[in-house]
């Protein structure tokens, strides 16, 4: 998941990982209640640079949809403290540990697949 956000998360070289021990006193109730505890989702990190702070929510795509797929398929969901959001389809190759997009959007949506789309973000704490 890290290697993920290093490549996509779009964060600076100075953002730090929060441990979850960290998470449950941040000032930032969304990330209290995302993490605090280390039960949201199936697997969540969050990042901090200064006041700002951003969190990825990673949830393994295993529907029938995505059986015929040879590489793993996640859905990623990302927050920042701007209220900015996104959630995207990517797929992670496990014997290489790669994270990559899916070839085009285009063809993922002529197959019926939608890769990306927005999300109503969290208010700001």
């Amino acid at each position: 998941m890290e290697t993920f956000v290093a490549l996509f998360g779009g964060l600076p070289r100075e953002a730090r990982r929060l441990q979850d021990f960290e998470c449950q006193e941040h000032s930032a109730g969304w990330i209290r209640r995302l993490l605090g505890k280390g039960i949201a989702g199936n697997y969540v990190i969050a990042y901090v640079h200064g006041d700002e702070w951003s969190t990825f929510c990673f949830d393994r795509q295993t529907t029938e949809e995505y059986a015929h797929e040879e590489d793993e398929v996640w859905l990623v969901e990302a927050y920042d403290s701007s209220g900015a959001s996104s959630s995207q389809i990517f797929h992670y190759v496990p014997d290489a540990g790669r994270w990559y997009r899916p070839r085009s959007s285009a063809a993922a949506a002529a197959r019926g697949r939608d890769t990306s789309h927005t999300v109503t973000p969290p208010k700001p704490s």
